[in-house]
C-alpha cells in the first residue's frame, strides 16, 4: 500500500468500538458425563480500517483482541486474536497490481471434539494464520491479445503442530485472444505452483507438493446462443501418490446461452486420473 499511495490520495477510516458479553453455560467442556456449569465474561476491543476516497486502493482491515475469564470449578483466562485484512492496489495504471490478503482466527482441530467457540472451550480450538502476496501485470496487445502474469506468496501457519505449516509459491501466465477476434475466442496457460508443508506432527504432511500445467483453448461461437470450446495440454506433478502424476488431457464442451443472464455449460473430457466431467448453470435476475 505504501507504494500506491504517492499515486493516488486516500483518506483512510478507522472505527473503533468494544464489545462485551456474559454467559452462562451448565456443561463448559462439553462431557456426555459429569458437566460443569461456568459464567464466562467477555470483553472485545476491535478497530475496522478503510481505504476511501481513491479508485486505485482498496483496502479493509479488521482486528480485535477478546479477553476471556472462565469462573467454573477450574477458573481460568485466555486471549484470543482475530484479524481479517484485505488489499488491492493499482501500482502502474492499467499494468501492475497488487493483491494481499491475511487471517488470524481460532479454528477446529478435529470434527469429532467439541465444536464450542473458543470463548466456551478451546480444547478443541487452534490458532491459524493464513496470508496471500500477489503483484500481477496486465498488459494489451492492441487489439491481438490481452497478456497477464502473477505470482502469488502464500501460505498458513498453525499453533502448536495441530497440522502442516505450509508455504506455496505459484506462478501464473496466460495470453487470450483480443477485440480482434469476434466469433473465434483463444487462449495459452501456464501455471506452476511449488508448496512446501513443515513443522507436522503427523510424519506424512512432510511432503513437498509441485503442481505444473501447460494449456492451450479455443472456441467458436455457432450462433448468439450457442458456442463450442476445447481445451487440451499437459498435467506434470509431483505429490505424495501411488498412481503416475503426469499426463495429457482434453476437454470439450458445449454452451447455450438463451438470454443474457442466463448460461449452461458442459463438458467431457480425461486427464491423468481418468475421465472427467462437468456441468454448470447460472442464472441472475434482475435484482
Amino acid at each position: 500500500m505504501a507504494f500506491a499511495a504517492p499515486a493516488s490520495s486516500v483518506d483512510w477510516r478507522a472505527e473503533p468500538s468494544v464489545g462485551a458479553s456474559t454467559r452462562y453455560t451448565d456443561n463448559v467442556d462439553q462431557r456426555a458425563t459429569d458437566p460443569e456449569d461456568a459464567l464466562i465474561l467477555t470483553v472485545t476491543p476491535r478497530i475496522v480500517v478503510r481505504a476511501e476516497g481513491s479508485r486505485r486502493v482498496q483496502a479493509t482491515l479488521q482486528y480485535g483482541v477478546t479477553g476471556v475469564s472462565r469462573f467454573s470449578d477450574d477458573n481460568d483466562q485466555d486471549i484470543y486474536h482475530r484479524l481479517n485484512a484485505i488489499g488491492k492496489a493499482e501500482l502502474i495504471e492499467d499494468f501492475l497490481f497488487i493483491d494481499g490478503t491475511a487471517r488470524i482466527s481460532q479454528e477446529l482441530i478435529s470434527l469429532l471434539g467439541s465444536p464450542a467457540e473458543a470463548e466456551v472451550n478451546d480444547s478443541n480450538r487452534a490458532d491459524v494464520g493464513t496470508y496471500s502476496v500477489s503483484p500481477y501485470i496486465r498488459k494489451r496487445l492492441g487489439t491481438f491479445a490481452e497478456a497477464h502474469a502473477r505470482y502469488t506468496a502464500s501460505g498458513a501457519i498453525f499453533e502448536s503442530n495441530t497440522a502442516a505449516d505450509s508455504a506455496a509459491n505459484t506462478i501464473a501466465l496466460g495470453l487470450s485472444s483480443g477485440t480482434r477476434f469476434n466469433d473465434v475466442s483463444w487462449g495459452l496457460d501456464y501455471s506452476l505452483r511449488e508448496a512446501e508443508y513443515r513443522n507436522a506432527n503427523i510424519a506424512t504432511y512432510n511432503t513437498d507438493a509441485t503442481f505444473e500445467r501447460a494449456s492451450a483453448r479455443v472456441g467458436y461461437a455457432l450462433t448468439r446462443k450457442f458456442r463450442v470450446f476445447g481445451n487440451v495440454g499437459q498435467d506434470s506433478n509431483d505429490y505424495l501418490s501411488t498412481t503416475d502424476t503426469d499426463g495429457s488431457f482434453y476437454n470439450v464442451g458445449l454452451g447455450w446461452a438463451p438470454t443474457r443472464r442466463t448460461s449452461v455449460e458442459a463438458t467431457v473430457g480425461e486427464r491423468y486420473f481418468g475421465n472427467t466431467y462437468s456441468f454448470g448453470g447460472s442464472h441472475r435476475t434482475r435484482m
